[in-house]
């Protein structure tokens, strides 16, 4: 082969390398561009300012307080709420393990990580479960808030879930929180009829065993309303936009996982696991439950 002849081809050698180097730079940049977008947090998109505004003219105004769904008698059902939204692993798994005991429960979810995890709630939505209003980043001891303050956790929370699942909650939860007069006309404000109180609260990571969930559930009364808590409460917010600043040490919601805890390590059980062994106890013991709407 003459030196120019292979010259040639040593040219058009580099030349297709610069070229595939340059697809794949397009592709790998592509796909960064894309991975970013979905990561990042449409929070801001969820601001609700002109349905704060209206629920704060309404409290003004003044309004009825909402009302009270608390465990009764006179009912062999009971209602299964969980609080916190879990992360898409165990969301999957809980799902699934609702449908094998054919049971029907309602989630309480956080604005912020409803956003996160759109495909989370589609899923809980496809399964039939009721999706409800939990606070934008489930916020305690709501009742000290502001009405400002309060108004935004919640009519932020009812944007996302309308805009999700096409319909608005019809039900209020906080954790840690006192149902005060003021609180129960605020949610009332923001569109919400009831408020939800529970008389049974089973923290994460407390049934390790079925003989522990048989001893939980043998205390348990028809006419009960059972919370599982999912994530940690926050126990605070950052004054610019009322998201989350700090929070307990021993955990953290359920979006920003530990590595061991999402391994499923370190002797805590999951999400799913938990309750399977709740919802066998409770066949055991003859307890069903109920929607929220039919209670």
């Amino acid at each position: 082969m003459s030196k120019l002849k292979a010259g040639g081809c040593a040219l058009l050698l580099l030349a297709v390398i610069g070229a595939s180097k340059g697809a794949y730079d397009f592709y790998q940049s592509m796909q960064t561009s894309r991975i970013t977008t979905d990561m990042s947090d449409r929070s801001d998109q969820y601001q609700a300012k002109d349905e704060i505004a209206r629920a704060l003219h309404v409290l003004q105004m003044g309004t009825t307080p909402a009302a009270i769904i608390s465990p009764k008698s006179g009912t062999q059902k009971v209602v299964l709420v969980f609080d916190g939204l879990p992360d898409r692993a165990d969301t999957s798994r809980l799902v699934q393990v609702l449908r094998n005991y054919h049971v029907q429960a309602v989630f309480f979810v956080e604005g912020q990580n409803a956003i996160r995890q759109a495909d989370s709630i589609e899923l809980i939505r496809n399964a039939g479960y009721e999706i409800e209003n939990y606070t934008f980043v489930g916020m305690a001891h709501v009742e000290t808030l502001s009405p400002e303050v309060l108004i935004s956790q919640i009519c932020r929370t009812q944007q996302v879930i309308s805009d999700l699942t096409g319909t608005a909650p019809q039900y209020f939860r906080a954790p840690e929180t006192r149902f005060t007069i003021p609180l129960l006309e605020a949610v009332n404000a923001c569109g919400i009829g009831f408020v939800v109180q529970e008389n049974v609260v089973i923290p994460r990571h407390s049934l390790h065993t079925i003989e522990e969930a048989d001893v939980l559930v043998s205390s348990i009364v028809p006419g009960s309303i059972i919370s599982v808590a999912v994530g940690v409460p926050v126990e605070k917010l950052k004054p610019k936009d009322h998201t989350m600043d700090s929070r307990r040490a021993k955990d953290r919601k359920p979006t920003i996982r530990d590595v061991q805890q999402a391994s499923g390590s370190g002797g805590e059980e999951r999400i799913a696991d938990e309750v399977a062994y709740l919802l066998e106890a409770m066949q055991r013991k003859h307890l069903e439950t109920t929607s929220l709407s039919a209670f």
